[in-house]
Protein backbone atom coordinates (compact mmCIF):
# COMPACT_ATOMS: atom_id res chain seq x y z
CA UNK A 1 0.00 0.00 0.00
CA UNK A 2 1.56 3.29 -1.04
CA UNK A 3 1.47 6.25 1.39
CA UNK A 4 -1.18 7.81 -0.26
CA UNK A 5 -3.26 5.04 -0.08
CA UNK A 6 -2.04 5.09 3.62
CA UNK A 7 -3.06 8.66 3.89
CA UNK A 8 -6.59 7.89 2.30
CA UNK A 9 -7.45 5.11 4.84
CA UNK A 10 -6.17 7.09 8.11
CA UNK A 11 -8.45 10.30 6.48
CA UNK A 12 -11.41 7.80 6.49
CA UNK A 13 -10.57 6.18 9.74
CA UNK A 14 -10.96 10.23 11.29
CA UNK A 15 -13.82 11.07 9.27
CA UNK A 16 -15.92 7.59 10.27
CA UNK A 17 -14.40 8.33 14.41
CA UNK A 18 -15.72 11.95 13.94
CA UNK A 19 -18.99 10.58 12.56
CA UNK A 20 -19.03 8.47 15.79
CA UNK A 21 -18.13 10.32 18.20
CA UNK A 22 -18.17 14.58 17.60
CA UNK A 23 -21.55 14.50 15.60
CA UNK A 24 -23.66 13.19 17.61
CA UNK A 25 -22.63 15.59 20.56
CA UNK A 26 -22.13 18.45 18.03
CA UNK A 27 -26.10 17.81 17.53
CA UNK A 28 -26.80 17.81 21.10
CA UNK A 29 -25.12 21.26 21.36
CA UNK A 30 -27.65 22.48 18.66
CA UNK A 31 -30.42 21.46 21.06
CA UNK A 32 -29.00 22.97 23.87
CA UNK A 33 -28.56 26.37 22.34
CA UNK A 34 -31.68 27.08 21.16
CA UNK A 35 -33.24 25.94 24.43
CA UNK A 36 -30.70 28.23 25.91
CA UNK A 37 -32.33 30.82 23.43
CA UNK A 38 -35.28 29.84 24.52
CA UNK A 39 -34.74 30.01 28.46
CA UNK A 40 -33.41 33.84 27.78
CA UNK A 41 -36.27 35.73 26.05
CA UNK A 42 -38.64 33.63 28.51
CA UNK A 43 -36.08 35.05 31.61
CA UNK A 44 -37.36 38.44 29.81
CA UNK A 45 -40.82 37.93 30.06
CA UNK A 46 -40.98 36.23 33.55
CA UNK A 47 -38.73 38.80 35.37
CA UNK A 48 -37.28 42.12 34.43
CA UNK A 49 -34.74 41.74 36.73
CA UNK A 50 -32.72 39.29 33.98
CA UNK A 51 -33.06 41.44 30.89
CA UNK A 52 -29.69 42.87 31.23
CA UNK A 53 -28.38 39.46 32.35
CA UNK A 54 -30.12 37.69 29.16
CA UNK A 55 -29.48 40.21 26.58
CA UNK A 56 -25.99 40.48 27.88
CA UNK A 57 -25.47 36.66 27.53
CA UNK A 58 -27.36 36.50 24.37
CA UNK A 59 -24.66 38.58 22.54
CA UNK A 60 -21.79 36.18 23.99
CA UNK A 61 -23.96 33.42 22.79
CA UNK A 62 -24.67 35.03 19.05
CA UNK A 63 -28.48 34.61 19.83
CA UNK A 64 -31.13 37.21 19.43
CA UNK A 65 -32.60 38.29 22.39
CA UNK A 66 -35.62 40.89 22.78
CA UNK A 67 -36.44 43.91 25.47
CA UNK A 68 -39.78 43.55 24.43
CA UNK A 69 -41.57 41.13 26.59
CA UNK A 70 -44.35 40.25 24.06
CA UNK A 71 -41.59 39.98 21.13
CA UNK A 72 -39.79 38.00 23.41
CA UNK A 73 -41.87 35.38 24.51
CA UNK A 74 -42.89 34.80 20.51
CA UNK A 75 -38.96 34.58 20.17
CA UNK A 76 -38.90 31.83 22.99
CA UNK A 77 -42.12 30.10 21.50
CA UNK A 78 -39.78 29.93 18.29
CA UNK A 79 -36.79 29.05 19.92
CA UNK A 80 -38.22 25.88 21.62
CA UNK A 81 -40.18 24.76 18.58
CA UNK A 82 -36.89 25.12 16.78
CA UNK A 83 -35.37 22.64 19.45
CA UNK A 84 -37.95 20.69 19.52
CA UNK A 85 -37.31 19.96 15.52
CA UNK A 86 -33.70 19.68 15.94
CA UNK A 87 -34.04 16.80 18.86
CA UNK A 88 -36.41 15.04 16.25
CA UNK A 89 -33.07 15.31 13.85
CA UNK A 90 -34.36 17.55 11.05
CA UNK A 91 -32.41 19.10 8.66
CA UNK A 92 -34.18 22.36 8.20
CA UNK A 93 -34.25 23.21 11.53
CA UNK A 94 -30.29 23.16 11.24
CA UNK A 95 -29.83 24.99 8.13
CA UNK A 96 -32.47 27.62 10.01
CA UNK A 97 -30.14 27.90 13.21
CA UNK A 98 -27.09 28.29 11.25
CA UNK A 99 -29.14 31.15 9.29
CA UNK A 100 -30.23 32.95 11.87
CA UNK A 101 -26.56 32.81 13.29
CA UNK A 102 -25.21 33.88 9.75
CA UNK A 103 -27.82 36.60 9.81
CA UNK A 104 -26.57 37.49 13.41
CA UNK A 105 -22.80 37.89 12.57
CA UNK A 106 -24.02 40.41 9.13
CA UNK A 107 -25.72 42.53 10.94
CA UNK A 108 -22.74 42.39 13.82
CA UNK A 109 -20.49 43.59 11.19
CA UNK A 110 -23.04 46.14 9.74
CA UNK A 111 -23.27 47.84 12.94
CA UNK A 112 -19.49 47.97 13.48
CA UNK A 113 -19.46 45.67 16.28
CA UNK A 114 -15.96 44.16 14.72
CA UNK A 115 -14.89 41.50 12.60
CA UNK A 116 -14.16 38.94 15.45
CA UNK A 117 -17.83 39.71 17.06
CA UNK A 118 -18.96 39.07 13.57
CA UNK A 119 -16.86 35.55 12.89
CA UNK A 120 -18.13 33.96 15.70
CA UNK A 121 -21.40 33.50 14.52
CA UNK A 122 -20.42 32.12 10.79
CA UNK A 123 -17.83 30.21 13.05
CA UNK A 124 -20.21 28.06 14.99
CA UNK A 125 -22.84 27.84 12.26
CA UNK A 126 -19.96 25.96 10.52
CA UNK A 127 -19.46 23.78 13.59
CA UNK A 128 -22.87 23.47 13.82
CA UNK A 129 -23.27 22.12 10.00
CA UNK A 130 -20.40 19.77 10.49
CA UNK A 131 -23.20 17.97 11.99
CA UNK A 132 -25.06 17.55 9.26
CA UNK A 133 -24.97 13.52 8.78
CA UNK A 134 -26.64 13.98 12.61
CA UNK A 135 -29.73 15.54 10.79
CA UNK A 136 -31.40 12.64 8.51
CA UNK A 137 -35.11 14.24 8.39
CA UNK A 138 -35.76 15.81 5.39
CA UNK A 139 -39.18 18.02 4.33
CA UNK A 140 -42.02 16.81 2.54
CA UNK A 141 -41.72 17.80 -0.78
CA UNK A 142 -45.17 18.83 -1.21
CA UNK A 143 -44.73 20.97 1.96
CA UNK A 144 -41.92 22.58 0.39
CA UNK A 145 -43.68 23.62 -2.60
CA UNK A 146 -46.28 24.92 -0.34
CA UNK A 147 -43.67 27.03 1.23
CA UNK A 148 -42.33 28.26 -2.03
CA UNK A 149 -45.72 29.79 -3.26
CA UNK A 150 -46.38 31.03 0.30
CA UNK A 151 -43.71 32.80 1.24
CA UNK A 152 -43.15 35.39 -1.37
CA UNK A 153 -46.85 36.57 -1.75
CA UNK A 154 -46.61 36.43 1.99
CA UNK A 155 -43.86 38.97 2.25
CA UNK A 156 -45.43 40.72 -0.33
CA UNK A 157 -49.20 41.12 1.01
CA UNK A 158 -47.14 41.83 4.74
CA UNK A 159 -45.00 44.75 3.14
CA UNK A 160 -47.90 46.35 1.28
CA UNK A 161 -50.09 45.77 4.18
CA UNK A 162 -47.26 47.50 6.53
CA UNK A 163 -45.80 50.02 4.21
CA UNK A 164 -50.13 51.28 3.51
CA UNK A 165 -50.98 51.40 6.93
CA UNK A 166 -47.79 53.16 8.13
CA UNK A 167 -48.24 55.71 5.28
CA UNK A 168 -52.05 57.30 6.46
CA UNK A 169 -50.61 57.28 10.23
CA UNK A 170 -47.36 58.81 9.28
CA UNK A 171 -48.57 61.99 10.42
CA UNK A 172 -49.19 60.75 13.60
CA UNK A 173 -45.93 59.04 14.26
CA UNK A 174 -44.02 62.10 12.25
CA UNK A 175 -42.65 59.30 9.81
CA UNK A 176 -41.42 59.77 6.40
CA UNK A 177 -43.53 58.65 3.07
CA UNK A 178 -40.38 57.37 1.49
CA UNK A 179 -41.37 53.14 1.10
CA UNK A 180 -38.06 52.35 2.33
CA UNK A 181 -38.38 53.96 5.74
CA UNK A 182 -42.07 53.40 6.25
CA UNK A 183 -41.08 49.49 5.72
CA UNK A 184 -38.53 50.26 8.76
CA UNK A 185 -40.69 52.08 10.62
CA UNK A 186 -43.09 49.23 10.00
CA UNK A 187 -40.62 46.15 11.66
CA UNK A 188 -39.63 48.47 14.40
CA UNK A 189 -43.29 48.95 15.45
CA UNK A 190 -43.79 45.23 15.26
CA UNK A 191 -40.83 45.12 17.79
CA UNK A 192 -41.75 47.72 19.96
CA UNK A 193 -38.93 50.37 19.41
CA UNK A 194 -40.78 53.04 17.89
CA UNK A 195 -40.50 55.99 20.49
CA UNK A 196 -43.89 57.48 20.11
CA UNK A 197 -47.34 57.57 21.70
CA UNK A 198 -48.74 54.31 19.63
CA UNK A 199 -51.81 54.52 21.60
CA UNK A 200 -55.88 54.79 19.47
CA UNK A 201 -55.08 53.18 15.87
CA UNK A 202 -51.55 53.13 15.88
CA UNK A 203 -52.28 50.52 18.62
CA UNK A 204 -54.66 48.79 16.76
CA UNK A 205 -52.70 48.50 13.67
CA UNK A 206 -49.46 47.11 15.48
CA UNK A 207 -51.72 44.73 17.06
CA UNK A 208 -53.08 43.73 13.74
CA UNK A 209 -49.26 44.16 12.18
CA UNK A 210 -47.70 41.55 14.93
CA UNK A 211 -51.25 39.01 14.66
CA UNK A 212 -50.28 39.07 10.85
CA UNK A 213 -46.91 38.44 11.27
CA UNK A 214 -47.04 35.50 14.07
CA UNK A 215 -49.50 33.78 11.62
CA UNK A 216 -47.42 34.07 8.26
CA UNK A 217 -44.38 33.04 10.82
CA UNK A 218 -46.32 29.75 12.02
CA UNK A 219 -47.75 28.83 9.00
CA UNK A 220 -44.17 28.97 7.62
CA UNK A 221 -42.96 26.94 10.22
CA UNK A 222 -45.41 24.11 10.93
CA UNK A 223 -45.49 23.57 6.54
CA UNK A 224 -41.48 23.37 6.82
CA UNK A 225 -41.27 21.03 9.31
CA UNK A 226 -44.56 19.17 8.69
CA UNK A 227 -43.68 15.50 8.55
CA UNK A 228 -44.04 13.46 5.29
CA UNK A 229 -47.32 12.88 4.17
CA UNK A 230 -48.06 9.31 4.06
CA UNK A 231 -48.48 7.79 0.98
CA UNK A 232 -50.23 4.73 0.29
CA UNK A 233 -50.44 2.33 -2.00
CA UNK A 234 -52.08 -0.79 -2.41
CA UNK A 235 -49.44 -3.67 -4.13
CA UNK A 236 -51.06 -6.51 -4.26
CA UNK A 237 -47.25 -8.79 -5.19
CA UNK A 238 -46.50 -6.81 -1.74
CA UNK A 239 -49.52 -8.27 0.17
CA UNK A 240 -49.15 -11.71 -1.59
CA UNK A 241 -45.56 -11.79 0.04
CA UNK A 242 -46.87 -10.31 3.23
CA UNK A 243 -49.75 -13.20 3.41
CA UNK A 244 -46.45 -15.88 2.79
CA UNK A 245 -44.52 -14.32 5.37
CA UNK A 246 -47.10 -14.75 8.09
CA UNK A 247 -48.04 -18.07 7.30
CA UNK A 248 -44.73 -19.17 7.95
CA UNK A 249 -43.61 -17.37 11.23
CA UNK A 250 -47.18 -15.65 11.74
CA UNK A 251 -47.59 -17.78 14.87
CA UNK A 252 -48.05 -14.97 17.29
CA UNK A 253 -52.03 -14.02 17.99
CA UNK A 254 -52.20 -10.45 16.16
CA UNK A 255 -49.88 -11.27 13.09
CA UNK A 256 -52.76 -12.21 10.82
CA UNK A 257 -54.13 -8.84 12.04
CA UNK A 258 -50.91 -7.19 9.80
CA UNK A 259 -52.52 -8.37 6.76
CA UNK A 260 -55.32 -5.57 6.68
CA UNK A 261 -56.38 -3.88 3.97
CA UNK A 262 -55.02 -0.34 4.61
CA UNK A 263 -51.65 -0.64 6.10
CA UNK A 264 -48.68 0.14 4.77
CA UNK A 265 -45.85 -2.57 4.31
CA UNK A 266 -41.88 -2.35 5.29
CA UNK A 267 -40.12 -5.20 4.23
CA UNK A 268 -36.47 -5.83 6.03
CA UNK A 269 -34.48 -8.77 3.56
CA UNK A 270 -37.08 -11.00 1.89
CA UNK A 271 -38.44 -12.90 4.81
CA UNK A 272 -39.53 -9.79 7.31
CA UNK A 273 -41.74 -6.86 7.24
CA UNK A 274 -43.67 -4.42 9.50
CA UNK A 275 -47.14 -3.55 9.62
CA UNK A 276 -47.98 -0.14 10.38
CA UNK A 277 -50.26 3.04 9.62
CA UNK A 278 -48.80 6.63 9.95
CA UNK A 279 -51.39 8.88 12.27
CA UNK A 280 -50.37 12.14 13.14
CA UNK A 281 -46.77 12.31 12.24
CA UNK A 282 -46.46 8.33 14.29
CA UNK A 283 -45.93 5.53 12.44
CA UNK A 284 -47.91 3.16 14.25
CA UNK A 285 -46.77 -0.71 13.90
CA UNK A 286 -49.37 -3.23 14.01
CA UNK A 287 -48.12 -5.98 16.88
CA UNK A 288 -44.52 -7.09 16.37
CA UNK A 289 -42.63 -7.10 13.09
CA UNK A 290 -43.15 -10.77 11.58
CA UNK A 291 -40.39 -12.81 9.86
CA UNK A 292 -37.62 -15.34 11.59
CA UNK A 293 -36.53 -14.46 15.49
CA UNK A 294 -32.88 -13.49 14.56
CA UNK A 295 -33.77 -10.34 11.76
CA UNK A 296 -36.52 -8.55 14.21
CA UNK A 297 -34.23 -6.13 15.94
CA UNK A 298 -32.31 -5.44 12.60
CA UNK A 299 -35.80 -4.94 11.01
CA UNK A 300 -37.02 -2.60 14.20
CA UNK A 301 -33.67 -0.55 13.98
CA UNK A 302 -33.71 0.08 10.04
CA UNK A 303 -37.37 0.97 10.45
CA UNK A 304 -36.72 3.28 12.89
CA UNK A 305 -34.21 4.92 10.87
CA UNK A 306 -36.73 5.01 7.92
CA UNK A 307 -39.39 6.76 10.12
CA UNK A 308 -36.76 9.62 11.18
CA UNK A 309 -35.81 9.97 7.64
CA UNK A 310 -39.72 10.41 7.01
CA UNK A 311 -40.26 13.05 10.19
CA UNK A 312 -42.02 10.09 11.82
CA UNK A 313 -41.78 9.30 15.08
CA UNK A 314 -42.04 5.40 15.79
CA UNK A 315 -44.81 4.03 18.25
CA UNK A 316 -46.49 0.62 18.70
CA UNK A 317 -49.10 -0.36 21.33
CA UNK A 318 -49.58 -4.08 20.90
CA UNK A 319 -46.30 -5.30 21.23
CA UNK A 320 -45.85 -8.83 22.63
CA UNK A 321 -43.74 -9.69 25.65
CA UNK A 322 -41.50 -12.28 23.87
CA UNK A 323 -40.34 -9.38 21.35
CA UNK A 324 -39.35 -6.52 24.36
CA UNK A 325 -35.58 -7.81 24.15
CA UNK A 326 -35.43 -6.81 20.66
CA UNK A 327 -37.34 -3.52 20.75
CA UNK A 328 -35.02 -2.93 24.17
CA UNK A 329 -31.75 -3.71 21.91
CA UNK A 330 -33.01 -1.48 18.97
CA UNK A 331 -33.44 1.92 21.78
CA UNK A 332 -36.82 1.60 22.33
CA UNK A 333 -38.81 2.07 25.68
CA UNK A 334 -41.62 0.36 27.13
CA UNK A 335 -44.48 0.00 28.99
CA UNK A 336 -47.41 -2.60 30.14
CA UNK A 337 -50.39 -1.02 28.27
CA UNK A 338 -52.62 -3.88 28.76
CA UNK A 339 -53.99 -8.37 28.35
CA UNK A 340 -55.16 -10.30 25.93
CA UNK A 341 -56.52 -13.20 27.38
CA UNK A 342 -55.96 -16.56 25.63
CA UNK A 343 -57.46 -19.76 26.28
CA UNK A 344 -55.36 -22.69 26.63
CA UNK A 345 -57.28 -25.53 24.65
CA UNK A 346 -55.12 -28.14 26.26
CA UNK A 347 -57.32 -27.75 29.59
CA UNK A 348 -60.07 -25.86 28.45
CA UNK A 349 -63.38 -28.11 29.33
CA UNK A 350 -66.86 -27.58 30.52
CA UNK A 351 -66.27 -29.24 32.81
CA UNK A 352 -65.63 -28.71 37.16
CA UNK A 353 -67.79 -25.84 39.48
CA UNK A 354 -65.36 -22.59 37.97
CA UNK A 355 -66.96 -23.49 34.61
CA UNK A 356 -70.61 -23.98 35.92
CA UNK A 357 -71.64 -20.74 34.46
CA UNK A 358 -70.58 -21.58 31.13
CA UNK A 359 -71.40 -25.04 31.35
CA UNK A 360 -75.36 -23.73 32.10
CA UNK A 361 -75.17 -21.14 29.23
CA UNK A 362 -74.17 -23.75 27.11
CA UNK A 363 -76.47 -26.57 28.28
CA UNK A 364 -79.76 -24.00 27.92
CA UNK A 365 -79.44 -23.38 25.05
CA UNK A 366 -78.50 -26.62 23.52
CA UNK A 367 -82.31 -27.60 24.90
CA UNK A 368 -83.48 -24.53 23.00
CA UNK A 369 -82.77 -26.64 20.08
CA UNK A 370 -79.54 -23.99 19.31
CA UNK A 371 -76.22 -25.74 17.26
CA UNK A 372 -73.06 -24.85 16.02
CA UNK A 373 -71.12 -25.31 12.63
CA UNK A 374 -67.58 -24.79 11.70
CA UNK A 375 -66.37 -23.67 8.66
CA UNK A 376 -63.31 -22.63 7.29
CA UNK A 377 -63.52 -19.70 5.35
CA UNK A 378 -62.49 -21.31 1.92
CA UNK A 379 -65.92 -23.80 2.46
CA UNK A 380 -68.28 -21.51 2.82
CA UNK A 381 -71.33 -21.37 0.65
CA UNK A 382 -72.07 -18.08 -1.26
CA UNK A 383 -75.92 -17.94 -0.16
CA UNK A 384 -74.08 -17.82 4.01
CA UNK A 385 -72.50 -14.96 3.14
CA UNK A 386 -74.92 -12.77 1.94
CA UNK A 387 -76.74 -13.78 5.12
CA UNK A 388 -73.60 -13.10 7.72
CA UNK A 389 -73.15 -9.90 5.99
CA UNK A 390 -76.80 -8.86 6.68
CA UNK A 391 -76.18 -9.84 10.07
CA UNK A 392 -73.10 -7.89 10.30
CA UNK A 393 -74.11 -4.76 9.42
CA UNK A 394 -77.56 -4.75 11.66
CA UNK A 395 -75.28 -5.57 14.24
CA UNK A 396 -72.94 -2.39 13.61
CA UNK A 397 -75.85 -0.28 12.38
CA UNK A 398 -74.22 3.10 10.52
CA UNK A 399 -71.10 2.30 12.77
CA UNK A 400 -67.36 1.17 10.36
CA UNK A 401 -65.91 -1.51 11.41
CA UNK A 402 -63.58 -0.43 14.24
CA UNK A 403 -60.05 -1.62 15.05
CA UNK A 404 -56.27 -2.21 13.57
CA UNK A 405 -53.71 -3.61 15.96
CA UNK A 406 -56.73 -6.90 16.39
CA UNK A 407 -58.97 -6.34 13.90
CA UNK A 408 -59.38 -7.68 10.02
CA UNK A 409 -61.36 -4.97 8.83
CA UNK A 410 -63.01 -7.73 5.93
CA UNK A 411 -65.32 -10.03 6.62
CA UNK A 412 -65.59 -13.54 4.63
CA UNK A 413 -63.31 -12.21 2.16
CA UNK A 414 -61.90 -14.84 -0.38
CA UNK A 415 -58.24 -13.87 -0.01
CA UNK A 416 -58.50 -15.51 4.13
CA UNK A 417 -59.31 -19.01 3.09
CA UNK A 418 -57.73 -20.46 6.63
CA UNK A 419 -60.19 -17.60 8.88
CA UNK A 420 -62.96 -19.76 11.07
CA UNK A 421 -66.22 -18.94 11.00
CA UNK A 422 -68.63 -20.26 14.07
CA UNK A 423 -71.89 -19.92 13.12
CA UNK A 424 -75.03 -20.48 15.27
CA UNK A 425 -78.38 -21.42 14.42
CA UNK A 426 -81.48 -21.58 16.44
CA UNK A 427 -83.98 -24.31 16.64
CA UNK A 428 -85.73 -23.62 12.93
CA UNK A 429 -81.69 -23.24 11.74
CA UNK A 430 -81.89 -19.67 11.35
CA UNK A 431 -78.11 -18.11 11.99
CA UNK A 432 -78.27 -16.18 14.98
CA UNK A 433 -74.73 -14.98 15.16
CA UNK A 434 -71.05 -16.00 14.64
CA UNK A 435 -67.72 -15.75 15.63
CA UNK A 436 -64.97 -14.84 12.99
CA UNK A 437 -61.31 -15.94 14.04
CA UNK A 438 -58.12 -15.37 12.09
CA UNK A 439 -55.40 -18.46 11.90
CA UNK A 440 -52.15 -18.41 14.05
CA UNK A 441 -50.18 -20.56 12.46
CA UNK A 442 -47.87 -23.71 12.61
CA UNK A 443 -51.90 -24.83 14.19
CA UNK A 444 -50.57 -22.35 17.21
CA UNK A 445 -54.45 -21.61 17.29
CA UNK A 446 -56.97 -18.89 16.41
CA UNK A 447 -57.83 -15.04 17.32
CA UNK A 448 -61.42 -13.91 17.81
CA UNK A 449 -61.68 -11.43 14.83
CA UNK A 450 -65.57 -10.21 15.52
CA UNK A 451 -68.63 -11.38 17.14
CA UNK A 452 -72.22 -10.73 15.88
CA UNK A 453 -75.47 -11.28 17.01
CA UNK A 454 -78.76 -10.95 15.99
CA UNK A 455 -81.17 -8.72 17.69
CA UNK A 456 -82.90 -10.11 20.43
CA UNK A 457 -80.92 -13.44 20.40
CA UNK A 458 -80.35 -15.23 23.61
CA UNK A 459 -78.08 -12.99 26.46
CA UNK A 460 -76.16 -16.20 26.54
CA UNK A 461 -75.41 -16.96 23.08
CA UNK A 462 -71.86 -15.03 22.81
CA UNK A 463 -71.11 -17.52 25.85
CA UNK A 464 -72.10 -20.76 23.92
CA UNK A 465 -70.27 -19.41 20.62
CA UNK A 466 -67.31 -19.09 22.22
CA UNK A 467 -67.03 -22.70 24.49
CA UNK A 468 -68.52 -24.37 21.24
CA UNK A 469 -65.38 -22.82 19.08
CA UNK A 470 -62.95 -23.60 21.80
CA UNK A 471 -63.89 -27.35 22.04
CA UNK A 472 -63.64 -27.77 18.69
CA UNK A 473 -60.30 -25.93 17.89
CA UNK A 474 -59.01 -28.41 20.87
CA UNK A 475 -60.56 -31.24 19.62
CA UNK A 476 -58.44 -30.39 16.15
CA UNK A 477 -55.55 -30.29 18.16
CA UNK A 478 -55.18 -26.26 18.36
CA UNK A 479 -53.20 -25.04 21.51
CA UNK A 480 -54.50 -20.96 22.02
CA UNK A 481 -57.73 -19.24 21.33
CA UNK A 482 -56.86 -15.42 21.41
CA UNK A 483 -59.94 -13.63 23.17
CA UNK A 484 -60.26 -9.37 23.01
CA UNK A 485 -57.46 -6.34 24.42
CA UNK A 486 -57.95 -5.06 27.55
CA UNK A 487 -56.26 -1.99 28.89
CA UNK A 488 -55.10 -1.29 31.95
CA UNK A 489 -56.47 -5.00 33.18
CA UNK A 490 -53.58 -5.76 35.24
CA UNK A 491 -54.61 -2.46 37.21
CA UNK A 492 -58.07 -3.32 38.53
CA UNK A 493 -58.61 -7.62 38.14
CA UNK A 494 -58.85 -9.24 41.07
CA UNK A 495 -56.53 -12.01 40.58
CA UNK A 496 -53.84 -9.68 39.28
CA UNK A 497 -50.47 -11.51 40.56
CA UNK A 498 -48.95 -7.75 41.37
CA UNK A 499 -50.35 -4.30 43.16
CA UNK A 500 -51.41 -2.15 40.11
CA UNK A 501 -52.20 1.33 39.94
CA UNK A 502 -55.50 2.81 41.53
CA UNK A 503 -55.19 5.60 39.37
CA UNK A 504 -55.02 3.72 36.38
CA UNK A 505 -57.92 1.35 37.93
CA UNK A 506 -60.18 4.56 37.98
CA UNK A 507 -59.60 5.54 34.36
CA UNK A 508 -60.27 1.81 33.24
CA UNK A 509 -64.22 2.23 34.60
CA UNK A 510 -64.45 5.66 33.52
CA UNK A 511 -63.24 4.41 29.96
CA UNK A 512 -65.95 1.49 29.86
CA UNK A 513 -68.60 4.44 29.83
CA UNK A 514 -67.55 4.77 26.28
CA UNK A 515 -65.40 1.55 25.29
CA UNK A 516 -65.61 -1.36 26.91
CA UNK A 517 -62.51 -2.26 29.03
CA UNK A 518 -63.56 -3.39 32.33
CA UNK A 519 -66.88 -5.05 31.26
CA UNK A 520 -64.89 -6.94 28.62
CA UNK A 521 -62.81 -8.27 31.29
CA UNK A 522 -66.11 -9.72 32.99
CA UNK A 523 -67.11 -11.68 30.11
CA UNK A 524 -63.74 -13.08 29.14
CA UNK A 525 -63.10 -14.12 32.75
CA UNK A 526 -66.04 -16.94 32.55
CA UNK A 527 -63.53 -18.56 31.05
CA UNK A 528 -60.12 -18.28 33.34
CA UNK A 529 -58.02 -17.34 30.08
CA UNK A 530 -54.08 -16.92 30.53
CA UNK A 531 -53.53 -13.40 30.56
CA UNK A 532 -50.90 -12.23 28.28
CA UNK A 533 -49.30 -8.53 28.66
CA UNK A 534 -49.16 -6.37 25.71
CA UNK A 535 -46.98 -3.06 25.20
CA UNK A 536 -46.84 0.42 24.63
CA UNK A 537 -43.45 0.83 22.55
CA UNK A 538 -42.14 4.55 22.01
CA UNK A 539 -39.09 6.08 21.41
CA UNK A 540 -39.23 8.94 24.23
CA UNK A 541 -40.96 10.36 27.20
CA UNK A 542 -41.93 12.93 24.99
CA UNK A 543 -43.65 11.04 22.87
CA UNK A 544 -46.17 9.88 24.85
CA UNK A 545 -48.95 12.39 24.69
CA UNK A 546 -48.33 12.09 20.66
CA UNK A 547 -48.83 7.86 20.50
CA UNK A 548 -51.65 8.10 22.72
CA UNK A 549 -53.65 10.51 20.33
CA UNK A 550 -52.30 8.47 17.19
CA UNK A 551 -53.53 5.35 18.76
CA UNK A 552 -57.09 6.29 19.71
CA UNK A 553 -57.43 7.57 16.34
CA UNK A 554 -55.60 4.54 14.58
CA UNK A 555 -58.19 2.47 16.25
CA UNK A 556 -61.21 4.80 15.78
CA UNK A 557 -61.72 3.99 18.81
CA UNK A 558 -65.07 6.15 19.67
CA UNK A 559 -66.58 3.76 16.70
CA UNK A 560 -66.16 0.63 18.83
CA UNK A 561 -69.75 -0.40 18.86
CA UNK A 562 -70.45 -1.59 22.97
CA UNK A 563 -73.82 -2.92 22.70
CA UNK A 564 -72.55 -6.22 21.98
CA UNK A 565 -70.94 -6.71 25.11
CA UNK A 566 -73.51 -5.31 27.02
CA UNK A 567 -75.68 -7.91 25.84
CA UNK A 568 -73.47 -10.31 26.35
CA UNK A 569 -72.70 -9.33 29.61
CA UNK A 570 -76.48 -9.82 31.09
CA UNK A 571 -75.95 -13.75 31.01
CA UNK A 572 -73.63 -13.52 34.09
Amino acid sequence: MGIGDRLQTSAGEITSRYRETLGPLIAKVCVIYALVFALLNFGIVLNKDVMPFALGLSGRIHAVAASEKSVAFLLGVIALFLAYELWLKKVAALYLLCGVLALQSLIDVWKRYGIVSGGIGFFIALIFLSSLPEFPATPDKKSLDRLLVFVPGFLIVLSTYSVGGLYLLRARLGLDSHPIHLLRSAILLGLGRVGHDVGGLVSVFRTSLVAVSIFGAGYALVTLFKPHAALFKEDVLLRERAAEIVRKYGSDSLAYFTLRDGKSLYFYGEDTFIAYRVTSGVAIMSGDPVGPRSSIKEAISEFEEYCTRKGWRLASYSASEGKLSEYRDAGLKYFDLGEEPVIELGRFSLNGRKMRKVRQSVRKLERLGYSVDFFFNSGIPPHLRNELRRISQEWRGEKPEAGFAMGLGRLLAYEDPDCLLSLAYDDAMNPVGFLYLVPMYAKAGYSLDITRTKWGAPAALSDFLIAKTALFLRDKGYQKMSLHFLAFSQHYRPDREERGSAFLALIAKLMDRFIPTTSLYRFDRKFFPTMKKRYVVYQSILDIPRVAYAGFAVESVWNLAKRGVRKANKSE
